[in-house]
């Protein structure tokens, strides 16, 4: 698995990297005359991208007809699945900050490419509180508040806590004899991780 995760991994940079020069030479070749050689060479890289990223494609499909067909259970399909996923947000990741510096360099701000968009997005302004106490303080206060809460709905399901039931439906008294609203419940949705072991 590691060996098809490798190769999938310089698939991927080989296929960016030769999208990049690939698309370059095409910029940098628009009216001019080139020799036989640099033809070739952008020729070459041009089909290199295209089985590279049809080799990814009919990789995913396969593995979901396999599903499909019940020849592989769907959880090592999309076992499979997660780890190609992986491999390729880790080699997004590698080569992000190198698209966006030659995007900056080159003051393109995006290129166009197989009917794709790709733009270089301004990160949005937050604010780090971290250092102002009266904030953390209050922080810490309602995060106390919302653990008061919680333990009085958690209390309803446990045998060695008491919650005292409001006159009203969805209310509890806490400890002050304040009548409080129970909070709502909610579920996330199930999903899989996926961890390298």
């Amino acid at each position: 698995m590691d060996n098809i995760n490798n190769i999938i991994a310089n698939n991927l940079k080989i296929l960016a990297q030769s999208k990049i020069i690939a698309n370059n030479n095409e910029s940098n070749l628009d009216g001019k005359i080139i020799d036989l050689e640099t033809a070739q060479k952008v020729e070459t890289k041009a089909r290199q991208l295209t089985i590279i990223e049809k080799r990814t494609e009919i990789g995913a499909e396969l593995i979901r007809k396999r599903v499909l067909s019940g020849e592989v259970t769907p959880s090592i399909g999309l076992f499979k699945l997660k780890a190609m996923q992986k491999v390729i947000a880790n080699a997004i990741e590698v080569i992000s900050d190198q698209a966006i510096a030659e995007l900056d360099e080159d003051h393109m701000g995006s290129v166009v490419f197989d009917g794709y968009r790709l733009e270089v997005v301004e990160g949005g302004k937050y604010y780090d509180f971290s250092n102002c106490e009266e904030v953390q303080n209050m922080t810490e206060d309602l995060k106390s508040l919302k653990g008061k809460y919680k333990d009085a709905a958690e209390g309803l399901n446990k045998k060695d806590s008491v919650t005292i039931l409001g006159d009203e439906p969805g209310t509890f008294i806490d400890s002050g004899g304040q009548i409080c609203n129970f909070p709502e419940i909610k579920q996330r949705r199930r999903h899989l991780k996926l961890t390298k072991v």
